[in-house]
């Protein structure tokens, strides 16, 4: 069960860079000669999504030691993939662009973590077509590095953090959407984790480091709570896809 949601939400997003990236060999005037309409599915307007994002996570630290939960998931029934494709630098810019639009940088054009020059308005995010198509889902971002809302998703969601905050209070403000539907209720959610990628940048990106590895043992722990919500919202009857 958990593997076909894991891969409805992923065939959900190549669906949408499809719909906002062309071809890839295709020039960006030639975009507005396609078709863009949205066709939706009746039987899947009700689903739920939780989309966990860790800056900083290396596979090879991916352990039954150092990530115990994450681990044990990802030998159950589900989708996984440990080859990588980075972007060319590898920004925090970029890369969540990339990971948000479904898109390349040289599409959307952030090119570091500036965002100067960026083209969201010719390829959005997931969250513009969930917008745009349907009203009654709700949208929400909360994340520690700020300027993912700032300059990616502000404008894309119906709430969204817009202060800088640590990893404990993503993880606090997830559990109070979810148990709490508090400051609403939440279909579509987007988590950031940002302290392992400090953590590499102070110490070293290595599971060998003790700072590194004990910062993602938190995060382990932190995803098995959010898990465990889910799955107690499954059993109640919510469709929820965790990716």
């Amino acid at each position: 069960m958990i593997k076909n949601q894991l891969l409805y939400f992923y065939f959900l997003l190549i669906f949408c860079s499809s719909l906002q990236g062309c071809k890839k060999d295709i020039l960006f005037s030639d975009c507005d000669l396609l078709d863009h309409s949205v066709v939706l599915d009746p039987l899947r307007i009700n689903n739920k999504v939780l989309l966990i994002g860790i800056d900083g996570f290396r596979s090879d630290a991916m352990t039954q030691e150092i990530t115990p939960f994450i681990y044990d998931l990802l030998e159950r029934n589900v989708y996984k993939n440990l080859s990588h494709l980075t972007e060319e630098d590898t920004y925090s810019g970029p890369n969540w662009s990339s990971i948000l639009t479904g898109v390349h940088y040289n599409k959307h054009n952030v090119r570091d973590n500036g965002f100067d020059g960026s083209r969201f308005d010719l390829f959005p995010t997931f969250f513009n077509y969930i917008e745009r198509n349907l009203n009654s889902v709700n949208t929400t971002s909360i994340v520690n590095w700020i300027p993912i809302n700032q300059n990616i998703l502000s404008e894309d969601v119906d709430y969204y953090t817009n202060s800088s905050i640590n990893d404990s209070l993503v993880y606090q403000k997830a559990r109070d959407l979810l148990i709490k539907n508090d400051p609403i209720k939440a279909d579509v959610i987007f988590l950031h984790f940002d302290e392992l990628d400090a953590a590499g940048h102070t110490f070293g990106f290595s599971p060998n480091i003790a700072e590194y590895r004990e910062t993602l043992t938190i995060l382990d722990l932190y995803v098995d709570s959010l898990i465990s919500i889910i799955d107690r919202k499954r059993l109640s009857g919510e469709d929820w896809m965790c990716f």
